[in-house]
């Protein structure tokens, strides 16, 4: 029987382009932020919200869109709503 060829993955880059969106940008900067402001490891952040740690590196790095269920699961881990994870500087207006 004949063996099949493994297919040649891409890179990581090319299956999960960086996406331009200032609105994503803004929601990978706050879930980073708010993440090391309580400090968790994306591992830890992934047990606690039921996320995959590949899909929260994905969205802190602008290579994903979430669904909102996934916003909600962020959003109440933080103790924010969804709106303040797409705000800027959501970290500054919690500390003030």
């Amino acid at each position: 029987m004949a063996r099949k060829k493994k297919k040649e993955q891409k890179p990581f880059a090319d299956r999960f382009p960086t996406r331009e969106s200032t609105i994503l940008e803004r929601l990978g900067e706050n879930v980073r932020q708010l993440r090391e402001e309580c400090g968790l490891s994306q591992e830890a952040l992934a047990d606690r919200t039921d996320i995959q740690q590949t899909e929260i590196s994905k969205i802190e790095n602008c290579r994903s869109n979430p669904t909102v269920l996934t916003l909600e699961r962020l959003a109440e881990a933080f103790g924010v709503t969804v709106p303040e994870l797409l705000q800027p500087g959501v970290v500054q207006k919690r500390n003030s």
